[in-house]
């Protein structure tokens, strides 16, 4: 798919000999597109402590982070979250680029967030997404 992506001006898609859809790599990863993927990197300075040798309490940075997001995108699913970085995936119902990173940018310094990215759905994404309409081929056709 990423050399479809960089090599073609227009894509087809077909599913059981029917297309599906037409046009663009953009155009179909905008218009057939299942959401963003936000990868935050939070500035930790606090250790976390520890009792009876295990961790306990995430850092108040990444605290104050995760809640940002429950709170500003409520549809999130949290993919990963490791030691000041998070990702998550936000479905991009009513959603624009422009709101996420707007909201994102607005709040950084607040939420000492040291990074961020915002990506969008895959072409291979898109691709198998159409594909979870396929059926089986039967025998003798």
């Amino acid at each position: 798919m990423e050399e479809c992506e960089a090599l073609c001006t227009r894509l087809a898609i077909m599913v059981n000999g029917n297309f599906c859809c037409l046009g663009s790599p953009q155009h179909l990863k905008s218009k057939f597109s299942e959401g963003f993927s936000i990868i935050i990197r939070v500035q930790v300075t606090d250790s976390i402590g520890s009792k009876n040798g295990k961790l306990h309490d995430m850092p108040p940075e990444m605290f104050k982070v995760k809640q940002f997001i429950e709170s500003t995108f409520p549809n999130h699913q949290l993919r990963e979250m490791q030691w000041g970085r998070f990702e998550y995936f936000v479905p991009s119902e009513g959603l624009t680029w422009s709101y996420v990173f707007g909201t994102l940018e607005r709040n950084r310094q607040e939420l000492a967030i040291d990074d961020y990215s915002v990506t969008q759905t895959t072409l291979e994404r898109v691709f198998l997404s159409f594909t979870r309409g396929q059926r089986p081929e039967q025998e003798g056709t």
